[in-house]
């Protein structure tokens, strides 16, 4: 699963798109996510009182952790979410969210007319009354705004508004934002207002406040990079400071994590160089240098490869400038394959010049972020974190999603993440197919398990495990569900990464791929060895089988009633007796590629893929 170390938050409400079905015939459709219950902490804000007055330079770039903003810039403002996904070709890492829905995952009104003051930004008094008689033409406020990005995009009346508070305590409209005055729904425009001197006071306050729908996460907007300062003028629009703009992409082609033993056969199938982008947001050439590091995730004083370092940007980036930056690939010979896991985690910064200005404003803190992936025993298109819910509204609407192996295999778990769509899903019955191709044949079928329900969960982006029999994959399979239920039913939707050439849907019998969503379904097919229990654990129970993969010799170590060795036919090649040693197999006249060894031992069986090589 890939976490933003940079920026880990709580994301409590995410947003939608919703398509109608097209004469009455059900149609994938996208919607919002909520959560489950959880809480944002409303309190830190509500401890920062107003008269907790704050000096220029005033300036929030939204690159710092906690999901809402800052308690030390803002206030009375929970409901506003600060993201790292929703905005598109940000300024810098993070932006502020506006839009119909309340901070802890509500609504503010049921009625689904409903149109009204939805969200606000609210800056704590800033004291303007100090300002010499040369600097009171000088104050500015600027910001950079978009409508719509990934969520969904504002109907024709709705608006973002900004306000500032006047000496009599009265908020005044300064500027008012409709979707005419957008360039595109994936532009961000910086735009700048003075401060009249009518506002220079002990205790201005500027606000943003959206109008939207009132019953979910409708008619979105973003802002980012907000900077009010004396010494301004209506041409001060750039800064000495290069950001990265969005974390790193994959490092393996369209997944965040491999299964170890799909990924040794032929590493350079899956391994990719990824991309970052950063921005100048000076109007100079700015020169740039980043490095990119691999590190073990638990081990953090690991670093296992050197991607990049101090990696000049070539040509350098011109004045306000945006540059896709490639980082080398992976070198596999670093990693120790022989592991059952590996959880890498890349941190990239870029070397800039940045400083502190005014001993306030840190430039630096955009300069950095982090991403996590995995070489272990499941596939992921995901990156562990829904933006929004995909699916059906029909009954028997069956939804499948496509993997690809290099590799035979035996699957036996699947994890899904059913999201909370505004309503909870937890009770929605379903079957959970396996399916070798998509037909009526029924030999296609490779395991049905029936009379299932979609359980509750506790925790944004948790994942629901289904245990299956051991089932041998070959080539392309499929898995996902029928459901049992006329209720919309969705499956967490990644939009940050697009895999959706490999939906598919059936509602009238007939199997049609997705060509209308672009994103990830977060659904994951575990291999091989079932987890362990915590018995198991801490008695050591488990003989220990090694080298794995192989050339020819195998050793099995520890105390055990039975070893049968399979190939993936089902065959018996290898059946011995009780141990309580170590016992040499020779292999060397095997074929290469895959088989099955079950070890039986103290009432327990443990299965283990072993990989034959040449």
């Amino acid at each position: 699963m890939i976490v933003l170390r940079k920026y880990r938050y709580t994301v409590l409400v995410f947003f939608f798109l919703f398509l109608f079905s097209y004469k009455g015939i059900a149609q994938l459709t996208i919607t919002q996510v909520t959560s489950p219950q959880i809480q944002r902490d409303q309190e830190r804000n509500a401890r920062k009182m107003e008269d907790d007055t704050l000096s220029l330079p005033v300036w929030d770039d939204f690159s710092y952790e906690g999901g809402f903003p800052s308690p030390d810039i803002w206030i009375n403002s929970p409901n506003v979410l600060i993201n790292y996904t929703l905005g598109i070709r940000p300024p810098t890492l993070g932006v502020a969210t506006f839009d119909g829905a309340t901070g802890n995952g509500g609504i503010y009104n049921a009625n689904q007319e409903a149109v009204g003051i939805a969200d606000s930004l609210v800056s704590k008094p800033v004291n303007l009354s100090t300002l010499g008689p040369t600097e009171i033409n000088s104050v500015y406020l600027s910001f950079f705004w978009q409508f719509y990005g990934f969520p969904e995009i504002p109907d024709a009346e709705d608006s973002l508004r900004l306000f500032f508070r006047n000496q009599q305590n009265e908020w005044e409209v300064i500027d008012v934002f409709d979707r005419d005055r957008a360039i595109s729904s994936d532009t961000f425009q910086q735009v700048i207002y003075k401060v009249e001197p009518r506002f220079l006071h002990s205790a201005f306050q500027f606000k943003f406040e959206n109008k939207a729908r009132l019953s979910g996460s409708y008619d979105s907007w973003h802002i980012d990079y907000v900077y009010l300062n004396k010494g301004r003028s209506v041409n001060d629009l750039a800064f000495l400071d290069r950001a990265i703009t969005h974390p790193p992409d994959y490092i393996f082609d369209g997944y965040s994590a491999v299964p170890v033993d799909q990924f040794i056969p032929d590493p350079d199938k899956f391994l990719i160089p990824s991309k970052v982008d950063i921005y100048n947001l000076d109007n100079l050439l700015q020169p740039i240098e980043y490095t990119a590091i691999i590190r073990d995730t638990f081990d953090k004083n690991k670093i296992l490869d050197t991607l990049n370092f101090n990696t000049e940007v070539n040509p350098p980036l011109q004045g306000t400038q945006r540059r896709t930056l490639n980082i080398n690939e992976l070198d596999v010979d670093k990693l120790d394959l022989t592991s059952d896991s590996i959880f890498l985690t890349m941190d990239f910064y870029i070397s800039s010049g940045d400083t502190i200005s005014e001993g306030v404003i840190d430039y630096r803190v955009n300069d950095t972020t982090s991403i996590d992936y995995a070489l272990t025993n499941y596939f992921a298109t995901d990156d562990g974190s829904a933006e929004f819910g995909l699916g059906l509204e029909q009954l028997d609407g069956q939804l499948a999603y496509m993997f690809v192996m290099e590799e035979p295999d035996i699957i036996n778990r699947v994890d899904i993440h059913f999201p909370n769509i505004g309503r909870d899903q937890a009770g929605s019955a379903f079957s959970f197919r396996v399916w070798r191709r998509l037909t009526d044949n029924p030999d296609d079928l490779l395991f049905e398990r029936q009379d299932m329900a979609i359980a509750p969960i506790t925790s944004f982006n948790e994942f629901q495990t289904i245990t299956l029999s051991d089932i041998y994959v070959t080539d392309t399979f499929y898995v996902g569900y029928e459901q049992r239920t006329n209720l919309f039913m969705a499956v967490g939707f990644d939009k940050q990464h697009d895999a959706g050439e490999r939906i598919f849907y059936n509602v009238l019998g007939e199997w049609i791929p997705n060509t209308d969503h672009h994103g990830s379904l977060m659904i994951r097919p575990y291999f091989g060895d079932r987890e362990p229990t915590g018995f198991e654990e801490e008695f050591n129970l488990k003989p220990k089988i090694y080298p794995n993969p192989t050339t020819g010799i195998i050793h099995v170590e520890g105390q055990f009633d039975r070893m049968t060795l399979y190939d993936l036919l089902g065959n018996v090649l290898i059946e011995t007796g009780e141990s309580g040693d170590v016992i040499r197999y020779d292999l060397s006249s095997f074929k290469e590629g895959l088989y099955i060894m079950k070890v039986f031992s103290g009432g327990k069986i443990y299965t283990e893929k072993i990989l034959k090589l040449r």
